[in-house]
């Protein structure tokens, strides 16, 4: 399991974040006032599914090694981002229909809705226990991650002034609340605070 129900109520979060933005980031770019940046490398083209599979990679690799609960569960939270960005073009690159036609919701829909299976099945064997362990720096770390993938929203421009204010401001809240929360939550997993149980 990933690390428990806090992990994967934050799989969740993170998938549901990513989807999210992955979707307001193609609408931003197909409704641009004038030519939007669109990343290609010798013609090919970089689907958010690529981003999504180094993301996956990543946290894999961290929850095979890692011990401590704090990271796990930071893990989670990158897996299920690269998840959800991986998941969103699965209709589109791999079952052949329209981003927006409601057939390429359907992978989204049934791996969000097995995630929180998986989290309602976890809460049932576990139960509320493991949410105590929280603290204000480790939900503000993830708010941080959460507003940094938000910001990249930013990269959608030149569509309207305001959205790209307010992903600025995403990442400029991303940061702070990095620096600031991230730094003691950190220091918490350095200290090896709450070791996963064995």
């Amino acid at each position: 399991m990933i690390a428990g129900p806090v992990g994967l109520s934050f799989a969740l979060v993170g998938y549901s974040a990513a989807v999210f933005v992955a979707r307001a980031f193609v609408y931003l770019i197909a409704h641009c006032t004038q030519s939007c940046p669109a990343i290609r490398i010798e013609g090919f083209h970089l689907h958010h599914l690529y981003y999504g599979l180094g993301l996956v990679l990543l946290s894999v690799a961290a929850l095979s090694f890692v011990e401590n609960i704090r990271s796990r569960w930071d893990a989670a939270l990158v897996l299920g981002i690269g998840t959800g960005l991986m998941i969103d073009e699965v209709g589109l690159l791999f079952l052949g229909v329209q981003y927006w036609g409601q057939a390429s919701l359907i992978p989204v829909l049934a791996f969000g809705l097995l995630l929180a299976l998986g989290l309602i099945y976890a809460l049932r064997v576990r139960g509320m226990s493991d949410f105590s362990s929280l603290d204000v720096s480790d939900l503000m770390t993830i708010l941080s991650v959460l507003l940094a993938t938000a910001g990249f929203l930013y990269f959608a421009r030149p569509v309207r002034t305001v959205i790209t204010a307010v992903s600025a401001a995403s990442w400029t809240f991303a940061v702070f609340l990095m620096a600031y929360y991230g730094r003691k939550h950190l220091l918490r997993i350095l200290r090896g605070q709450l070791s996963i149980e064995q």
